[in-house]
């Protein structure tokens, strides 16, 4: 990883940036979740600027390894997926795709600096994926067809979570 500091202004640029962090360390801190996820992330980030401690520029990828479901101890994997992003501070822009996981994925979305967001994502189960991942594609997703499912999701991010990702 780079990192350049500007002491006169305080302004921070990173790049070649990698992180990785188990999911369910994270979704400790989301309550009400309809299922937990399991597997692991990892966060490549190519650029990323920060203006007064908060992202001015970002691009890079985040790859969710073995993507699960943990039903009470029993986990089920479904694969690698990942989200390749970029935006700078008035929107970010990313694009959701599998690699070589159980569906496959294809999206899109963005969020804008005063909090509207849209999701478009399209997937495809085959007839081998496991009941459990077709229950929750029910509830979390419009069925277009046999096996093809969308989620396409348009709104406006809480204020904190907003301000977190805009200066």
């Amino acid at each position: 990883m780079q990192v350049a500091y500007d002491v006169l202004n305080g302004d921070t640029e990173f790049s070649g940036a990698q992180l990785e962090y188990p999911v369910t360390e994270i979704t400790r801190h989301v309550p009400n979740l309809l299922v937990q996820p399991s597997g692991r992330l990892e966060l490549k980030v190519d650029e990323m600027e920060l203006v007064g401690g908060k992202p001015a520029m970002l691009n890079g990828r985040l790859i969710w390894r073995e993507l699960g479901l943990d039903d009470g101890g029993t986990r089920l994997d479904i694969g690698d997926y990942e989200v390749e992003f970029d935006g700078d501070a008035e929107q970010y822009r990313f694009k959701l795709a599998d690699i070589d996981g159980d569906l496959d994925v294809d999206g899109e979305g963005e969020v804008s600096a005063d909090g509207q967001y849209r999701v478009d994502i399209r997937i495809v189960a085959g007839d081998n994926v496991d009941s459990r991942v077709r229950s929750v594609l029910d509830l979390a997703a419009q069925k277009v067809s046999y096996n093809n499912y969308r989620i396409d999701r348009k709104g406006r991010l809480p204020g904190q979570i907003r301000a977190r990702l805009f200066p």
